[in-house]
This record gives structure tokens, C-alpha cells and sequence, in this order.
């Protein structure tokens, strides 16, 4: 009998080529500050921003087995967002 972690030793090992050809990131954020000259509220900020990220990724020389000559997997993640402080 076999046991189970020694079926996948005896497996011949491959490491696929996983690298980002492209990257990016953007941002952005305006504030502003509101002095009102009252004794009971100081000062008032306002911060409207926003942050976009894409990720795009290559994942290549994959085991001859799969049978598939690559996989592209991408991502962009948008965030809008306003603090009142």
C-alpha cells in the first residue's frame, strides 16, 4: 500500500513562469479646509479621493501535461472616496 504523500514524490515537479508585464496605479485626492472662526467648530475638512489599480499577469510555460499554453489573469480595482473630518 501507498500512502498518499507518496504518490505526489514520486511526480516529476514543474514550475510554471508567472511574472506582471504590466502594472499600474493611479491617485488622486483634493482636500479642502474650511475655517469658520466659531469657537464651537474650529476647522472642517473635506477629502474627496480616488485610487485605481490594474494588474495584469502572465502565467506561462506550464507543465507539458495541461496542455494550455498560457493564462492572462487581469484585475482593475477601483476606489472612489470622500472624508469629512
Amino acid at each position: 500500500m501507498v500512502a498518499a504523500g507518496e504518490i505526489f514524490r514520486q511526480q516529476p515537479v514543474s514550475v510554471a513562469d508567472v511574472t506582471y508585464p504590466d502594472n499600474s496605479r493611479r491617485m488622486a485626492s483634493l482636500v479642502h479646509t474650511f475655517l469658520p472662526g466659531n469657537p464651537v467648530r474650529n476647522e472642517s475638512i473635506l477629502n474627496l479621493y480616488f485610487q485605481e489599480i490594474d494588474r495584469n499577469v502572465r502565467i506561462d510555460q506550464l507543465p507539458s501535461p495541461m496542455g494550455i499554453a498560457g493564462i492572462f489573469p487581469s484585475a482593475n480595482h477601483q476606489t472612489w472616496g470622500l472624508a469629512v473630518v
